[in-house]
């Protein structure tokens, strides 16, 4: 239930994303037109580059940021010496914008048109991805809500579990355990997965990370959306009743040493990300030798690198 001081300010919030307005975010100018977030003191646009500045190095990385609004994320990046930053977001107004503060202030980057990771191309992979997502569990009533509003976390799942694809079912999709041939029988003619059939590889590279937002006034559906690896509080503000949080999410990475067991045992879509296990990457933990495990994932059990808790 919303009470009804956040009610008044998000309908304050909602006026101001309705008109247009001009700002000097961190030495950058940013002009924003209507119906596209701006970079306010109070907004998370500040509040995710303090999260961001000091804990992640973007020097000569590769970055996207999904959502980017009027791009002052983006800009901030590259003017940071990232390598290339490609921004994206599904409002073609948004869009424009960020072309228009790119040439505003002579820095290049990729732009591109799209929903959450549908503009990225196959094997595209970044060592930072980035989302500022929309957090206020609300029906979207209002144009401007767009970029407020995210009922359900919907956006934010979808940008979670795009994060590291699980297996589809059907064609392509690696036997359950107990399901291979018998020894001495040949699979049929036509059984073998065809290609393409696989799971793409996680969007983020080793050693890379995710870093996205969420408030105490967001839908926690998105924590059931987190794919196996590492969450870590890294950022906490509050403003007024609300909690603005900054999590930095990093893929699983077979440090079994530091793992806790949080899942349940593994079926169809628990394999690890490429680049989990060395030289292959792609086994599920069945096939590792039991030793290399903890006494408790002998029994079949999916594995998580610490499960959240907040950065020191």
């Amino acid at each position: 239930m919303i009470n009804k001081a956040v009610k008044h300010n998000h309908e304050r919030h909602v006026d101001l994303i309705e008109s247009r307005g001009d700002y000097v975010f961190r030495g950058l100018r940013i002009l924003v037109p209507g119906g596209v977030y701006h970079p306010h003191e109070e907004s998370s646009t500040g509040i995710l580059a303090d999260a961001l500045q000091g804990r992640v190095d973007v020097r000569c990385r590769d970055v996207l940021e999904v959502g980017a609004g009027s791009g002052a994320i983006s800009l901030w990046l590259k003017a940071c010496d990232a390598k290339q930053v490609v921004a994206t977001d599904i409002s073609p107004t948004a869009c424009a914008a960020i072309e228009c503060n790119a040439l505003l202030n002579g820095l290049d980057i990729d732009v591109r048109q799209g929903s959450i990771f549908a503009p990225v191309y196959p094997g595209e992979t970044f060592d930072l991805v980035i989302f500022n997502s929309p957090f206020m569990d609300k029906a979207i009533d209002r144009p401007a809500e767009l970029a407020l509003c995210d009922p359900g976390s919907a956006a934010l799942c979808a940008f979670l579990q795009g994060l590291h694809p699980a297996p589809r079912h059907g064609a392509g999709t690696l036997p359950r355990a107990g399901t291979l041939p018998r020894a001495g029988t040949l699979p049929r003619a036509g059984t073998l997965p065809r290609a393409g059939t696989l799971p793409r590889a996680g969007i983020v590279r080793k050693g890379g990370c995710a870093v996205f937002t969420t408030s105490s006034l967001s839908d926690p559906q998105w924590l059931e959306a987190c794919p196996p690896g590492s969450t870590v509080l890294l950022h906490e503000v509050l403003r007024g009743d609300t909690k603005i949080q900054v999590w930095r999410w990093t893929p699983w990475d077979n440090e079994l040493e530091s793992c806790e067991v949080v899942c349940t045992p593994p079926g169809v879509g628990t394999l690890p990300g490429v680049g989990t296990l060395p030289g292959v990457g792609t086994l599920p933990e069945a096939l590792l030798p039991a030793k290399a495990l903890p006494p408790a994932a002998k029994a079949g059990v999916l594995l998580k690198k610490r499960k959240f808790h907040v950065a020191s």
